[in-house]
């Protein structure tokens, strides 16, 4: 018997949990971003940030070079892998075996 799996992957998953809790953020592109050897690295963005070519990893200096109105939140540690487990937790009432797949993904059984 052959066993099939199913993967969920949430490209914008910070992003979209900072944009339920702020308003503000609902509308315009935004990045969370983290201390990282003395300047500030993206952790993440909406999809509007995406598409203006601004992606996780970049510098906040060079994200401003490309938008100068991006707006910048501070990343929470930690977010992703609770944000995970809570999805996870839901979902294994509908399935046997549920597993993380970080930095933002689970998989299904």
């Amino acid at each position: 018997m052959s066993k099939r799996y199913v993967t969920i992957w949430f490209p914008h998953l910070k992003a979209d949990w900072f944009a339920q809790r702020t308003p503000d953020l609902k509308t315009g592109a935004f990045v969370i971003a983290a201390p990282d050897r003395g300047r500030m690295m993206i952790t993440a963005v909406n999809k509007e940030a995406n598409q203006l070519g601004i992606f996780p990893g970049t510098v906040v200096a060079d994200a401003r070079a490309i938008y100068p109105g991006i707006a910048v939140v501070d990343d929470l540690h930690g977010l992703a892998e609770k944000i995970l487990k809570k999805f996870g937790l839901f979902c294994i009432r509908l399935t046997p075996v549920v597993a993380t797949d970080q930095p933002d993904g689970l998989i299904l059984d």
